[in-house]
């Protein structure tokens, strides 16, 4: 049985993914037959963990980022073999013949486990610590998928879990710095070398909640940073106290409008992890929010987001400050001159 689900806002996508085991679970669940369409089986016997499943569909939902930013698998037990397998000294037909063989293999396809491993190995180091899989090794068989009367037996081998807590404090972490998120305020414009990038760093859920549990398991001093750089610290005074939404101003520099940058929450003298949609370029930015059409965004600048007089007046853009536009970036119109034809006639005569 499988589960899989996305959660997401502004093309921003953290992942999960449910597996459940499936013993007997072919005896359970009978094909479920849909008129004019056909019968469909139990997907668990084919993506018993849908976590490739889950991936694709969401290149398919977000086209424009192809990069999650948390991904969470969740398992419910599987056996423990600590053991290497060994060849055997002599064949057995009731052991090494044609079916014993491909029940095997048959079983081995269900294995959650093996296909987190697969997944793993195809990531590199930095796309693996947002990664994140739970799930518990049990000595003896797994639990039948109705065996209510072991929901004890696992909440003990969840509790005995060597590395389970400093586990959750990760994921809690990464799940929690991936509520908060960027957005320019304006086509950022070059100056003495650099592009100016003004905009906000945000936050999806409720600031005030998000913030207090990043302070009771990271400590009170955070602060957003780049590689470079330190933008400030992350602070409930940020948050308005007419909307109550989280907004930061941040400014970042960059050379060229497509030279990645990450904005991170820094913890501790050298822990931090990136907030939602980076590692991007500004470019990508101003493209996903439409900042450079000339007709406006699509959206009409979201009419249904809320809509608050103290933020608004922050957003205004400094009047004090002469900047020179890029050429580049904001492109001049071009302009018609005609020759009016009276004024045309009467130089020609004189």
């Amino acid at each position: 049985m499988q589960c899989s689900g996305h959660i997401g806002r502004s093309r921003v996508r953290t992942i999960f993914t449910h597996s459940l085991p499936i013993t007997y679970s072919h005896r359970l669940f009978q094909p479920a037959k849909i008129n004019g369409i056909g019968s469909f089986q139990d997907g668990g016997l084919k993506h018993n963990n849908p976590v490739d499943l889950a991936l694709w569909e969401s290149r398919k939902l977000w086209c424009s980022s192809t990069t999650p930013d948390v991904v969470l698998s969740l398992g419910t037990g599987s056996e423990e073999d600590a053991t290497s397998p060994k060849a055997p000294h002599f064949r057995h037909v009731f052991n090494d013949g044609f079916i014993p063989r491909l029940c095997r293999s048959f079983m081995s396809s269900l294995d959650g486990e093996r296909v987190w491993r697969e997944l793993r190995n195809r990531l590199d180091d930095n796309a693996k610590a947002d990664y994140f899989r739970f799930n518990i090794p049990i000595s003896e068989d797994e639990a039948r998928i109705d065996g209510i009367e072991q929901m004890e037996e696992l909440r003990r081998y969840v509790q005995l879990q060597p590395s389970g807590h400093d586990a959750r404090v990760k994921t809690a972490v990464a799940l929690l710095t991936a509520s908060f998120f960027f957005e320019l305020e304006a086509v950022p414009l070059l100056e003495s070398g650099h592009y100016e990038c003004r905009g906000f760093v945000r936050c999806r859920n409720d600031g005030q909640t998000v913030i207090a549990a990043l302070f009771r398991l990271l400590g009170l001093h955070l602060e957003l940073s780049t590689d470079t750089a330190t933008l400030g610290t992350v602070s409930q005074d940020d948050i308005c106290k007419t909307c109550r939404l989280y907004r930061r101003k941040a400014i970042v520099r960059v050379r060229h409008l497509d030279d990645i940058v990450t904005l991170y929450i820094k913890f501790g003298a050298t822990e931090r992890r990136k907030i939602s949609g980076f590692p991007h370029s500004m470019s990508w930015f101003i493209q996903q929010q439409q900042l450079a059409s000339g007709f406006g965004q699509e959206n009409h600048d979201s009419p249904s987001r809320l809509q608050c007089s103290v933020c608004a007046s922050q957003r205004k853009p400094d009047s004090t400050r002469k900047r020179k536009p890029d050429r580049a970036v904001v492109p001049r119109k071009r302009v018609r001159f005609t020759v009016d034809p009276t004024t045309e006639a009467n130089a020609s005569l004189q």
